[in-house]
């Protein structure tokens, strides 16, 4: 009973051997104006047989991978074209693609792709509170600014007749700012929105950051 608990394992660590990646990790840098991207995996059949891929599953709806050849002799070369798309997201990402051969139940293989995704503006925190009742203490958030696509904080939307918001240049770092805000009345609850643009620069369009203000009992 142990021998055939055994098998599978040793038969998915063959078949792993045997199907050569050029490299199993890749990064993928996506600027302001990119949103897609594409990495492409390389594997070889080092195998005496052949192999046949059957799917790749990402761990991510937001890859999608195409196989270019699934059934490979010996010696023949195939690709795993991952293609990522932003949808929105402004934070970094982290993707696994397991890769499965014909007829076996466990993935030979992770690649995994590593997604830098370079925004013009970001904003901490993003969400901001007061209590009911309380007299409206300031609360400061960080805007940082990526020199290569930001020129500067642009039109900051906002409630003037709930909020008093200024700007002021952080001490630290010419590309980072803070926004003052505090509520001009906190009796009764209340949410909103706030969206801070940057300045267009080098081709580069506006870019909107938001944050949540939040007055809770």
């Amino acid at each position: 009973m142990r021998i055939l608990i055994l098998l599978p394992l040793l038969a998915t660590q063959l078949w792993t051997a045997e199907l050569h990646w050029e490299t199993k990790h890749s990064k993928l840098i996506l600027t302001p104006k990119q949103a897609t991207g594409e990495i492409i995996f390389r594997a070889r059949n080092l195998s005496e047989q052949l192999l046949e891929i059957d799917r790749v599953e990402s761990s991510c709806g937001c890859t999608v991978s195409e196989i270019t050849r699934k059934r490979l002799q010996p010696g023949q070369k195939t690709e795993v074209v991952a293609q990522f798309e932003k949808k929105g997201r402004r934070q970094n990402s982290q993707v696994q693609l397991q890769v499965y051969l014909k007829g076996q139940k466990e993935a030979c293989t992770t690649l995994s792709l590593a997604v830098e995704i370079h925004t013009a503006i970001s904003l901490k925190p993003a969400i901001v509170y007061w209590r009911t009742g309380d007299l409206g203490a300031t609360r400061k958030l960080e805007v940082v600014l990526d020199p290569r696509y930001a020129d500067g904080i642009g039109e900051i939307e906002y409630d003037a007749l709930k909020f008093e918001l200024k700007t002021q240049p952080s001490e630290n770092s010419a590309n980072c700012y803070h926004i003052l805000i505090k509520p001009l009345a906190t009796a009764s609850p209340f949410q909103a929105s706030i969206a801070v643009h940057s300045k267009a620069k080098n081709g580069y369009a506006s870019e909107r950051a938001v944050f949540h203000a939040f007055i809770r009992p």
